[in-house]
């Protein structure tokens, strides 16, 4: 995964939270990566096992990021609509 900054910060910043959407129950958070690079550019390579979830033949895989990607550096931030990822990778 790479994000890039395109506004001139000193630094970027950002928290990032991938998790498992549970609808009428808490989400199960996969991957929580908090970071601050200069320059305006960060690079993961996100290797994890999910093992934990429900008895769904499915996951709803989305991502939440507050990030400082601004032109005053305010933080902001980006919540998609989950993606369906089937549970035996078809």
């Amino acid at each position: 995964m790479s994000i890039r900054c395109s506004p001139t910060n000193s630094v970027y910043c950002g928290v990032l939270y991938v998790y498992e959407v549970d609808y009428g129950a808490s989400h199960d958070v996969i991957k929580k990566e908090e970071f601050c690079v200069d320059p305006a550019l960060y690079k993961k390579d996100f290797n994890w096992d999910y093992s934990g979830g429900d008895a769904s033949p499915q996951y709803e895989i989305t991502y939440q990021l507050s990030h400082n990607c601004t032109s005053k550096g305010v933080y902001r931030c980006i919540n998609p609509e989950p993606v369906d990822v089937w549970v035996f990778g078809e």
